[in-house]
């Protein structure tokens, strides 16, 4: 593999959300998961090493949602309501705690790297994931300032504080893109689980759960042809 000629070391966050269902205006997130990891000047991954204590290099949470947890959506992920009633944040609380893991990651790799870019990196998450923050946080604002009565109090944007947050990566369309070119032909479509089989060569352990599919994302952009795109760009 060549290294990535001219251009420094990339922390990237892939990330997933598991939520209630797919109608974006009245969906909500009930886990959020997210992995760091480097993309060197080598062009080759690394894991992002922390000092023992401190943050890790993996997130994840659990969110208690408004409303009861579908069935299917319960079989699908393996999440239960007695879980998230047991074990789940508030929304609020749980994105500021992912903000604060993203700071602190972006700091480390700093440490590390110097002055680093920051590419959020996920399957399917500019036509779902990030629209689907978006409304639920749009939400949840509107929320906030009726019950404070109206005042101009509001929570902090959306990502604020990862200073070097620079572009967002969705591995569906890179997918897409990669097989329209002629590098390689995915069988069985281009859903992460048939992906991760195609690319990998064995089944995405933890499938439809946040941090088994952010690591599934991980393990596909570290095989060509997606690792050969992210020394391209």
């Amino acid at each position: 593999m060549s290294a990535r000629s001219g251009h420094g070391a990339v922390l990237c966050i892939f990330f997933d959300f598991e939520t209630t269902g797919l109608h974006l205006p009245f969906t909500e997130i009930v886990e959020i998961a997210a992995v760091a990891r480097i993309f060197g000047t080598d062009g080759l991954w690394h894991d992002l090493h922390v000092a023992a204590g401190s943050e890790s290099a993996t997130f994840r949470r659990l969110i208690k949602p408004s409303k009861k947890l579908p069935k299917k959506i319960q079989r699908l992920t393996g999440l239960c309501n007695e879980l998230l009633e047991r074990e789940g944040l508030d929304f609020r609380t749980a994105l500021g705690a992912w903000t604060a893991w993203l700071r602190q990651v972006e700091h480390r790799a700093a440490c590390a790297q110097g002055t680093i870019e920051v590419w959020m990196v996920g399957h399917n998450i500019l036509a779902y994931d990030l629209p689907l923050l978006a409304a639920q946080d749009g939400r949840e604002r509107r929320r906030d300032q009726w019950r404070d009565g109206g005042n101009v109090w509001q929570a902090p944007p959306l990502f604020e504080g990862v200073e070097q947050l620079t572009g967002f990566v969705d591995t569906l369309r890179l997918s897409r893109q990669l097989a329209a070119s002629g590098c390689f032909q995915p069988q069985g479509g281009h859903g992460l689980v048939a992906l991760h089989s195609s690319i990998v060569g064995r089944p995405l352990a933890s499938a439809h759960t946040a941090l088994g599919d952010s690591l599934g994302v991980a393990e596909i952009c570290g095989r060509p042809p997606f690792q050969g795109a992210f020394v391209a760009a």
